[in-house]
Parts: C-alpha cells; structure tokens; sequence
C-alpha cells in the first residue's frame, strides 16, 4: 500500500478537478457536490469492487463542469489508477454488479425507472460496461445465459412479427418498424434509429417482458473488468488533507439494494406467461 495518497485531496487533470476522498484505506470516492464513481477495496481477499458510478446528478467536477461521454470514462480510469498507486498488486480484475438504472420522463411528465443493463442489451447486444470498459461475465453460466440471449434476439424464428405492444397508439406508431424487422435485433435497431433517446418512451411498458422471453435465465450482473488494460490518468495532487474527521456521507454499495438478491431478477414472470409469449429452447 502506498502512503504518499492523502485521505483528501484534489486531484488535477486535463479534463477537470476532482474531489477524491480515501476513507479508511477502503473506499475510494470521485466527486464534489455529489459521489460520482466510488470502489471499494476488501483488504482480506486484495481485490476491488466498482460500486458506484452515476453522473447524472451533477457535481462531479470541482468548477461544475459537466462531466459526460469520453469525460466520464476518464473520470472511472481515475479512480483506478488512484486504486492502482494504493495497492499496487491489487487482482486487477475489478467485480462491477451491473444494476443501476436510469430515469425515462414519459410525455404526462411521470418519470419511469429502467435497467440500464436490459435497455442496452436489447438495443446493443452489449452493456454500457462491455462496450466502453470491456467487462467481461465472471460465471460460466452468466456467459451461457448472455450467449443464448444473442442467439434469440438475432433468430427470426424468435420473431413475432404480429407481436401486441398492448396500446393501440404504440402498435400504429411501430407497426412499421415491426413489419421491417426479421428479427428482435432489427426491431431495437430500428427503434433506437428513428427515435433515438426517446426510445425508453416506447420501450418502458413492454421491454421486461421481451428481455424475459429472450433471456428466460436472466443474464447475472456479475461483471468484471481487468484494470491492468485500462490507461492511466495523469493526475496532479493541487490540494491534501490527511484528516479522518471527515463526516460527509458516502454511498455504501449494497448488491441487494436494486437486484433484491444474490441472483437479479428483474423480470415478473408472470407478465411474461399472461402476455401469451412462449420462449423456445435456444
């Protein structure tokens, strides 16, 4: 373990400053008015944990600068190349759970909740975390699970090109997009193509259902990503403190909170059996 890290200090970069707080040699957090990235570290087995990373709110940067995109994956290679100078021999293959979700305002002004890892593995084939980070599933029937799901959203026999999107309005406004498609693949593409974010919007009332369909064993979001190949940020330390009585509030990751369990579910199964589809074995 190094000791030339302060518990506090700011961390200078070519693309913002950044409040980084080191708590009981543990946790470290990214943020300044709001915890943007935060990794845990279980000093027992030397290994670490992507616990946190939410730029939404804001507050990242030290001058408010807006932190998204190219910006945000920096941020996340700060914070393990500030990992990496702590604990030089740390496993770099850092765990992630895969379960944060994101807001969808639907048009009566009704925020909506949805999964950031279903809503890109239907549009993309991939999460948010394998395309910019590279995250690999750590299980073998995790990626069984992943590999079976590709299979059936890239099959047409799969396809239900009479599929009942359950409202008159989204069945007329992706009745041709639906007729276009050969296959789920097609479908998504072609959702995400002319609607582009407001997607969630037509998406938010049925895509549970199509995930549990395609993926009737639900895809684990247990992720890792090997740091070893990740690029090290430069940094300048323009500001320390080394006090332990700092008393603001950290975000503590618990993989319960959003997955109600060791293994995530989040699919209502019985919506998917009431709803007529019957899933074929890949």
């Amino acid at each position: 373990m190094s000791n030339d890290i302060p518990n506090r200090f700011v961390a200078k970069t070519d693309f913002g400053s950044f409040h980084i707080k080191i708590t009981n040699r543990e946790y470290i957090t990214i943020g300044t008015k709001h915890d943007c990235v935060q990794i845990a570290y279980n000093i027992s087995s030397n290994t670490a944990t992507l616990d946190w990373l939410g730029t939404d709110k804001g507050g990242c940067e030290v001058d408010g600068k807006d932190i998204h995109g190219v910006n945000t994956v920096k941020m996340v290679d700060l914070a393990f190349t500030i990992l990496k100078g702590l604990y030089p021999s740390v496993n770099p293959l850092v765990s992630l759970r895969d379960s944060s979700t994101f807001k969808c305002n639907l048009p009566d002004g009704r925020p909506v909740s949805i999964s950031n890892m279903i809503y890109n593995l239907l549009i993309n084939g991939k999460t948010y975390y394998q395309n910019i980070f590279d995250a690999t599933l750590k299980y073998d029937k995790s990626r069984e699970a992943y590999d079976m799901f590709l299979k059936a959203r890239s099959d047409p026999s799969f396809f239900d090109k009479l599929y009942d999107f359950r409202n008159k309005d989204l069945n007329k406004i992706l009745a041709g997009i639906l007729q276009d498609s050969n296959n789920w693949a097609d479908l998504f593409k072609g959702i995400y193509s002319q609607f582009g974010r407001q997607s969630c919007i037509l998406m938010y009332s049925w895509y549970l259902d199509v995930y549990g369909y395609l993926a009737p064993i639900p895809i684990h979001s247990d992720w890792v990503i090997d740091i070893s190949n990740r690029a090290s940020i430069p940094y300048t330390i323009t500001q320390r403190n080394n006090s332990k009585n700092f008393t603001r509030k950290s975000y503590i990751y618990n993989p319960y909170e959003f997955s109600g369990g060791y293994f995530p579910s989040f699919i209502d199964y019985s919506r998917v059996k009431k709803n007529g589809i019957t899933r074929k074995n890949v």
